[in-house]
């Protein structure tokens, strides 16, 4: 009865329609479920049905409770619906995940990581006999995965290390042997010398036996500088791989080893050291979570701040303690640590304000030089889901589960306006870029468009018994697109509330519209995605498809139009990525090299380049024009989980699963720093406002701000390695590592 029922948020619980073989734990098998549910059946207290379309095709048998009184007047039910609350919460999430890897083939990208896995794993310990079977198969896979990634990393830096000291002894050996081949032509020189000495009393012949021994000190001489030569590369080898080794140890001696290195020979090892090495030290800051894991960081718009928001959960009290920490992006001090606030955080457009939103419906506004408490606001009764700033900055939105939004007068910090009419949790809430409309999102499968300030709705777009998955507004507030996670795309005006367009899936079912769906820049077109192996633009004014583009053989996972509109881009489970003319529907380019699925494509911000990842741990860079292949980059030994161009589209950074974040050059593809020292798969990576730092985020607890300075010439890593250092080599250093006496 547990599993029929949707515990409320401070309204009336209500009935919940369940597959049937959801219903089988490990304390009940199929038959005893199905005896239970006939006689409960023909009690008349639950109805049952079948999914599809009624031809006759095979589908699934479901159940809910027949009246929602039996509900509210069954004590006992409501007893242990009230006992454990936030567990229920929990097990809905976690049936519809399990249910989403099952119909994604078991694909290890659905699968539970970090924080949600920790959360699960603690819930189960107490709800075992809850758990059907997919459930308990879903969380073990889970474990099974961290457990492989967990080892595969060990045995990477086991192996780094081993590389690392081998690659020295064989330094060391090159620079012995080379040191005994130049003492041999010393002695060599030595010799001549004596000779030519021993000549020099002889009158007879002195002119032949002076030419002989001149001839005998220059051969000696040139070999005596091949020798020397041979001994600095050696050398600088040496060195470079000394200051590979130091690198987790002591980074400024590290950097020492690596400069001196390129000093005595500018080899490819004592370049990639030294870059190496101020990689290390381009460390900025490190931001320790208070509590918890990092679930998301961002720079203010000035870049100097950084918001972070983590979440930790407590078995024992059966709730999570959600924290907000605002940080110096160039010191790593923790300016004001905002406790039971993480929920959400939005900085204001000028960088001066914090506004935070917590679990109990409190939202507060915090000064972001001291981080100093600025004000609350006072209104919500439940979580607040989503907190954002007007792009003026004059007011804020926020929606919570309480069933409403509300606006806020930032300066004076009253309510503006309450923004009622949801039946169910408010998912999201936005402005339209020019701030006169707000768009909201609600589990009730409806968007509404509000005036802002005065709170008038302006409409109400409805997606029946759907689940709406993203929503977005057009530039010029006009248009509302919404997409639904069961797969269909609908488009209204907001100006009458009319529908202008619908889009459902494909005939023959089983696809919708995936992960894709972006707007053009002129707001004139959509391309969404289609998990039947196409995409469609289609024009919002008139409503109707205007060009279907055809060719992958696997679903379309991403979407994006150019910065000018002119072209479309989409990435596939098919390996690879197209290019089509956005008016005509024609195949540009076909991108293929990716030997997986291709799951982002990006437009770099000057449009000239074309930016994918997949699951086969590389990224690529193309022509945005041709589709000519530019660069690949890899290096990563894990999942690529983020990509972005510098503001530039001078270079990009990569985040994976492997601890570390990488910056490459876009059009050469050169690795230009592996940004290491997180000991946990790094979530996502960005840059600064001015592309001068990245900001990284792991699962570890930590985000870290990097500086992107050691991207330059071999002259210009030289330069910036004198300003890292505070020191010079000590005497020992120069006896262990120069041979000096």
């Amino acid at each position: 009865m547990l599993r029929l029922t949707q515990p409320g948020e401070d309204t009336e619980d209500t009935r919940r329609r369940a597959p049937l073989s959801e219903l089988t734990t490990n304390d009940a098998n199929e038959a005893d479920v199905a005896a239970v549910v006939r006689a409960l059946v023909d009690a008349r207290l639950l109805t049952t049905g079948r999914d599809g379309d009624g031809d006759g095709a095979e589908s699934a048998e479901w159940v809910e409770v027949a009246h929602e009184a039996l509900i509210r007047g069954w004590e006992r039910l409501r007893g242990w619906i009230e006992d454990d609350r936030t567990g229920l919460r929990l097990h809905r999430r976690l049936t519809t995940a399990a249910h989403e890897w099952q119909r994604l083939g078991r694909d290890e990208g659905a699968l539970y990581r970090g924080a949600r896995l920790a959360i699960a794993e603690d819930w189960r310990e107490s709800h075992r006999d809850a758990l059907n079977s997919l459930e308990r198969d879903f969380l073990l896979a889970s474990t099974v995965l961290r457990r492989r990634e967990r080892e595969e990393e060990e045995q990477r830096r086991q192996r780094a290390l081993d590389d690392a000291r081998r690659l020295a002894e064989g330094a060391r050996q090159q620079a012995l042997a080379a040191r005994a081949l130049a003492h041999a032509e010393q002695r060599r020189v030595r010799t001549a010398r004596r000779l030519t000495g021993a000549l020099a009393v002889l009158l007879v012949g002195a002119l032949l036996l002076a030419g002989l021994a001149a001839r005998q000190r220059s051969d000696a001489l040139s070999a005596r500088n091949q020798a020397r030569a041979a001994q600095q590369i050696a050398f600088s080898r040496e060195l470079a791989a000394s200051a590979i080794t130091q690198l987790p140890v002591d980074p400024e001696l590290s950097v020492l080893l690596a400069t001196q290195a390129v000093q005595t020979s500018a080899t490819s090892q004592a370049t990639i050291a030294l870059r190496q090495s101020l990689a290390q030290s381009a460390l900025r800051a490190t931001l320790h979570a208070t509590s918890g894991q990092v679930s998301s960081a961002r720079f203010s718009p000035d870049g100097r701040r950084v918001l972070t928001t983590s979440y930790h959960f407590t078995a024992n009290a059966g709730n999570a303690d959600n924290t907000t920490e605002l940080w110096d992006a160039r010191t790593g001090r923790s300016v004001a640590v905002l406790r039971g606030v993480g929920t959400s955080a939005a900085f204001s457009p000028d960088g001066c304000l914090v506004v935070t939103g917590d679990a109990s419906g409190g939202v507060r506004l915090w000064d972001a030089r001291p981080g100093r408490p600025a004000g609350t606001l006072r209104g919500h009764t439940d979580f607040i889901n989503d907190v954002r700033f007007s792009p003026d900055g004059r007011y804020i939105v926020t929606a919570s589960t309480d069933d409403t939004a509300r606006l806020w007068d930032a300066r004076t910090e009253r309510t503006a306006a309450v923004l009622r009419g949801h039946k169910a949790g408010v998912d999201s809430a936005q402005f339209s870029p020019d701030g006169r409309l707000i768009a909201t999102t609600s589990d009730d499968g409806t968007t509404r468009l509000w005036d802002a300030p005065s709170g008038t709705s302006r409409g109400i777009f409805r997606m029946p018994q759907q689940d709406l998955a993203a929503v977005s507004l057009s530039a010029d507030g006009r248009y509302v697109v919404a997409v639904s996670s069961a797969g269909a795309a609908q488009a209204w005006d907001t100006r009458t509330g009319e529908r202008v367009a619908a889009l459902r899936e494909s005939p023959g079912g089983g696809g919708g519209f995936t992960s894709g769906v972006d707007i053009s820049p002129d707001d004139r077109l959509v391309v969404t995605g289609d998990a039947n192996d196409t995409a469609r633009v289609w024009e919002l004014r008139a409503g109707r498809v205007v060009v279907t583009l055809r060719g992958h053989t696997g679903a379309v996972n991403d979407v994006a139009f150019s910065p000018d509109g002119r072209v479309v881009a989409t990435a596939s489970d098919d390996a690879t990525a197209r290019l089509w003319d956005a008016r005509t529907g024609r195949s540009v380019a076909v991108l293929r090299g990716h030997t997986g699925s291709v799951r982002r494509v990006m437009f770099s911000p000057d449009g000239r380049l074309l930016l994918t990842a997949g699951v086969d741990r590389t990224a690529r860079v193309w022509q945005a024009r041709t589709g000519a292949l530019v660069a690949t980059l890899s290096g990563h030994t894990g999942r690529i989980n983020g990509v972005a161009f510098s503001p530039d589209s001078r270079l990009v950074v990569t985040a994976s699963e492997d601890q570390t974040a990488r910056v490459w050059d876009a059009r050469t593809g050169e690795q230009l720093a592996v940004l290491s020292g997180h000991t946990g798969a790094v979530r996502d990576a960005v840059f600064s406002p001015d592309g001068h730092d990245v900001l990284t985020a792991s699962m570890d607890g930590t985000a870290r701000v990097f500086s992107c300075d050691v991207c330059g010439s071999t002259a210009q890593l030289l330069a910036l390695a004198r300003t890292r250092v505070t020191r010079s080599l000590t005497p020992l250093e120069r006896r262990q590592y120069l041979h000096q006496p």
